[in-house]
């Protein structure tokens, strides 16, 4: 199982592990990060988590506190008395559980899955196209483009089917291969 924050995370995650040809793995949605502990909680009482699950995973964005984001789910792990990993993006055995965490978009950076979306085009056409339009349209005095702004800007351009990452990801409009995603291949290979 991987717990994630939110329906784009669920359909970014579920496509990777197509990719991988990783079939067994349930993605869960917590209702965001705020929600992680209570709906943690719900999924653990379950009867199918003790029968079937035998390792599971939680994936946080960073938001601006990349250390703060990875205590709090550590936190969560303990108060249901797991073990958790040291570092991001790493397993550790907990019991009869293999328990990950990761947190993007990866390392120490802060930040949300949409940068790894806007890292996958660095260098591309379409990218300077977008950040002229978020220059131009903070000099003519409009909000700020940050990166949730950017990522939307983004897949407007690239014609997705919709203004969601998760959903363009599944159509095939987001180049899902790019080296921008290998730190979620990575760790969701560890999940067997």
């Amino acid at each position: 199982a991987v717990f994630v924050e939110g329906i784009d995370e669920v359909n970014v995650i579920e496509s990777i592990l197509r990719q991988l040809g990783i079939d067994d793995v349930d993605v869960l949605d917590v209702g965001g990060k705020d929600k992680l502990a209570a709906n943690f909680e719900n999924a653990l009482q379950s009867p199918g988590f003790k029968k079937n699950v035998r390792s599971f995973a939680i994936i946080q964005d960073a938001d601006r506190d990349p250390k703060g984001a990875f205590e709090r789910v550590r936190s969560v792990l303990a108060e249901h008395k797991f073990l958790a990993p040291t570092a991001v993006g790493t397993f550790v055995e907990s019991g009869n559980y293999k328990v990950g965490i990761l947190v993007l978009p990866g390392g120490d950076r802060g930040g949300y899955l949409e940068d790894l979306f806007l890292d996958a085009y660095n260098g591309t056409p379409v990218r300077t196209c977008v950040e002229n339009f978020a220059r131009c349209s903070e000099v003519a005095g409009c909000t700020a483009f940050d990166t949730k702004r950017r990522s939307h800007a983004l897949l407007a351009a690239l014609d997705a089917p919709e203004p969601r990452l998760g959903r363009a990801f599944e159509s095939g409009r987001v180049n899902g291969n790019s080296p921008a995603f290998d730190v979620i291949r990575g760790f969701l290979a560890g999940l067997n």
